[in-house]
């Protein structure tokens, strides 16, 4: 088995790469001072670190900044002497706040040029959508002279890029529809002329690990944490699961499995039942997979998290596989909620409890603290003397008491969290 230590290396890459041999890198940058602020959320940058994986370009770096023409232009120097792909989205529309055209010409040292072929395609598409064609529409039709122009058919801000000492940078306009689209095609053909051949993948398979936190998955994993960069696992918390992440850099997709195939057998091994499956959804998609594989509705009674449980499993699960819940204060709980349930087609039935209500601003709850008990039981109806006898032994239940602690602001969550895990489980116990 391979070792592991690191992560994806950055300008440089892995130590003792020549350069044809290294994974070529990228720096994303997103201009925006809404985005650099908050109030908007970048999507740009996530897309095209996945588009430039799938080409088997590393991006190895991402950036938000605010429109600021001397904060553009000195990032801009920063990527493009760091990197060899730089891929810049925002500021190329036509208002007083896009500074994207200036700022790169001053950190390539070059003047603006005026496209006349560009701005009467500017007038063309206003025509088409009907609108007049204001005289600012036609700063778009500027560009930093040492760059080429890329027209873009979706929208009326050109991409422009700029390719020099075997390195690339290409500017795209803010807008996602306006970036994807010219990221699948301009992008693409630019970025891998810088190295002819096969465009190779970087690829991230993804283990999900359930009922631990990340500090005991990380005690699991140690060694394999450590090591060389390809393979290189990560690991990324959540309140329902831990991923463990494993990413490599092949020449192609055969070659990426063989690499990876190894390492994630061993991670699953070590997880044993914590192992809550693969790929990108989460516990509770875990979860709603194996209902659906067998076929059974859920049931939930609720006397702690005040509903977090139901609305957590609800954005997982098809509503054919849930046949509701109930939500009641502690102590209230009872077998009307049972019956109900059963009623509406509930074939399975999970209630959750405490052992000790809270007081009125005291109590576990306050002190970030509770004792949960969980209750699974098969709710299908069954004739027979044998089933009876099974059910009155619970021998077909799951039945557990479990001490929780956490900030109070978390605990629901914590509970909700820790109830998905014990549903996994039981379902995977089911057979």
């Amino acid at each position: 088995m391979n070792t592991f230590a690191g992560g994806p290396g950055g300008p440089s890459g892995p130590q003792g790469e020549t350069a044809n041999q290294r994974p070529l890198t990228a720096m994303l940058v997103a201009t925006g001072t809404e985005l650099a602020l908050g109030r908007s959320l970048d999507t740009n940058c996530a897309f095209l670190a996945d588009l430039l994986g799938s080409w088997g370009i590393r991006a190895a770096r991402h950036v938000t900044i605010p429109d600021d023409p001397a904060e553009i232009a000195r990032t801009v120097r920063e990527a493009f002497a760091g990197y060899d792909v730089t891929v810049m989205t925002g500021g190329l529309g036509p208002t007083e706040d896009d500074w994207t055209r200036i700022a790169v010409a001053r950190a390539f040292s070059c003047q603006l040029a005026y496209h006349p072929d560009i701005a009467e395609g500017i007038r063309e598409r206003m025509r088409e959508w009907g609108f007049p064609c204001p005289d600012n529409n036609l700063r778009q039709a500027w560009a930093p002279a040492c760059a080429f122009v890329i027209p873009n058919p979706v929208g009326t801000a050109p991409a422009f890029a700029v390719r020099r000492e075997g390195k690339c940078a290409v500017f795209l306009p803010g807008v996602p529809r306006e970036a994807e689209s010219l990221a699948r095609t301009a992008v693409r053909d630019l970025v891998l002329g810088l190295r002819p051949g096969a465009p190779g993948a970087v690829r991230t398979f993804t283990v999900k690990a359930a009922g631990l936190g990340e500090g005991r998955v990380d005690e699991l994993l140690r060694d394999i944490l450590r090591g060389s960069v390809n393979p290189y696992v990560g690991l990324s918390a959540g309140m329902y699961e831990t991923k463990v992440l494993v990413t490599v850099e092949a020449a192609g997709e055969e070659e990426a499995w063989d690499l990876a195939f190894p390492v994630l057998s061993e991670i699953e091994k070590r997880l044993g039942p914590h192992h809550a499956g693969s790929g990108e959804g989460g516990l509770r998609s875990a979860v709603a997979g194996r209902l659906r594989e067998k076929g059974l509705r859920l049931g939930i009674i609720d006397s702690i998290t005040a509903g977090v449980l139901a609305r957590s499993l609800l954005e997982a699960l098809p509503p054919e596989c849930l046949a509701g819940a109930v939500s009641c204060p502690p102590g209230l709980r009872s077998l009307n909620a049972q019956n109900y349930l059963s009623a509406e087609g509930a074939d399975l039935v999970m209630s959750l409890s405490s052992k000790s209500a809270p007081s009125p601003g005291k109590g576990p709850a306050a002190d970030g603290k509770i004792t949960v008990v969980t209750h699974i039981r098969d709710a299908r109806p069954r004739i027979g003397a044998a089933w009876s006898r099974r059910r009155r032994a619970k021998g077909g239940d799951f039945f557990q008491i479990t001490p929780v602690s956490g900030p109070p602001s978390h605990l629901n969550e914590r509970v909700a969290a820790l109830a998905c895990f014990q549903l996994w489980s039981f379902l995977g116990d089911m057979g």
